[in-house]
């Protein structure tokens, strides 16, 4: 699967109306105070963070190579 697939249903969750309706809907159920106040304050982070954790992630799709970093804190190698 490729990794844009991946992240094809988290797509809506990079609009900030979207994220703000959801929270404001998922805050109301749970009886929090002000869940239109607290869905603003929090929609464009929760973005944010969906946003990056796919750049994080997409940044590790890439095979590692093991590195001297590696080596230093485990065996070093034998040449």
């Amino acid at each position: 699967m490729r990794n844009e697939a991946i992240w094809e249903p988290f797509t809506p969750y990079k609009s900030a109306g979207f994220v703000q309706r959801l929270l404001k809907k998922l805050y109301e159920a749970k009886g929090l105070d002000e869940p239109l106040t607290k869905s603003y304050q929090n929609g464009s982070t929760f973005s944010y963070y969906i946003e990056h954790g796919q750049k994080f992630f997409s940044k590790r799709s890439v095979p590692r190579t093991r590195s001297n970093r590696f080596y230093y804190f485990t065996e070093r190698p034998s040449f």
